[in-house]
């Protein structure tokens, strides 16, 4: 996002990025159990797609995948949410007659964390082109929920940037349906079903995205700008008179 407003001109000086956080829902950690059994998931190996389903997402690669993998018990899909692509999606799942496929309503806020910690695996996706227009915040619940992540996307984006960074997943082009379908089965063949990898999201999410430290940073910066947009000898928060003349202004 920055790049793309550096390349209309702007002066490098004059952009700050500010990062997301993860909802305070999510603070504390889940288990999940519950939402497993609600779920019906039983013991297999869950890939959830989780929140919602926009125009801004890619779905075939996933839903390949699915179908590739449909002869295998242990391991299910599940997506959690709506948006205006779910029913393509349900419509999808219905062609393919994918019986490893599960379609599920947003779970309720006090809900949220279990929901989260009942998948063993997320999926976070961005159609090619959303590079610099699109940061999925989903991604900040992944890492808040310590579990491991699989971003379908561009390579080139943030996401994929933070998704190594964090060192909790792998990323995979939606095209690359080979790709996806083997990050899926070594993730299944896990000791600790990804758990560690989630545990080194989590880590990276309380280090650096924390809520309060970018507000901070937040807090900072409007400061900062207040000050400079202040006339010369005038206490913050003056305005300048109708046909004021002969006033020094800083501007940001």
């Amino acid at each position: 996002m920055r790049d793309r407003i550096l390349g209309f001109g702007v002066r490098r000086d004059r952009v700050h990025t500010i990062p997301n956080w993860a909802l305070s829902e999510l603070d504390e950690g889940a288990s999940g159990d519950a939402m497993r059994l609600r779920y019906g998931f039983g013991d297999r190996f869950v890939v959830m797609y989780s929140g919602n389903m926009g125009v801004g997402h890619a779905f075939d690669g996933l839903l390949a995948a699915a179908e590739r993998l449909a002869d295998r018990d242990d391991v299910v899909f599940a997506f959690v949410g709506d948006g205006v692509r779910q029913p393509e999606i349900v419509r999808a799942i219905a062609a393919r007659a994918l019986p490893n496929v599960r379609v599920f309503g947003y779970a309720a806020r006090e809900d949220l964390a279990d929901s989260l910690a009942a998948a063993d695996l997320h999926v976070v996706t961005m159609r090619e082109g959303m590079q610099g227009l699109l940061m999925p915040s989903k991604l900040y619940g992944v890492l808040a929920a310590a579990r491991p992540a699989l971003f379908i996307g561009p390579a080139d984006s943030a996401v994929a940037d933070l998704v190594t960074a964090a060192g909790c997943g792998v990323s995979v082009r939606d095209s690359d349906v080979d790709g996806i379908v083997a990050a899926i089965a070594a993730a299944a063949l896990e000791s600790d079903r990804g758990r560690s990898r989630g545990a080194a999201g989590r880590r990276y999410l309380d280090q650096n995205l924390g809520r309060d430290q970018l507000i901070a940073r937040y807090d900072d910066l409007l400061t900062r700008v207040s000050r400079a947009a202040t006339p010369t000898g005038s206490a913050p928060g003056a305005t300048r008179p109708p046909g004021a003349q002969g006033e020094a202004w800083a501007t940001p």
